[in-house]
């Protein structure tokens, strides 16, 4: 009985032990997803004209939507 007792305090050591893991790398995952998302954002406002685009005629022309 003090064995079965023992076994099962080391299997929720080691269930505990990964849910860190598993949190440790859910919240890794997010991070490295925002920072994904942060630079696609940087790159589309690289990409507009720091004035607006003019047509033949003069007339200022729509940004694109995104």
């Amino acid at each position: 009985m003090r064995q079965l007792r023992e076994e099962h305090e080391n299997l929720l050591d080691e269930m505990k032990e990964f849910d860190r893991w598993n949190s440790f790398i859910n919240i890794l995952v997010v991070v490295v997803w925002v920072c994904i998302k942060i630079q696609d954002i940087q790159s589309i406002d690289d990409e507009e004209p720091a004035t607006p685009r003019r047509n033949d005629n003069g007339g200022i022309i729509a940004r694109r939507s995104h």
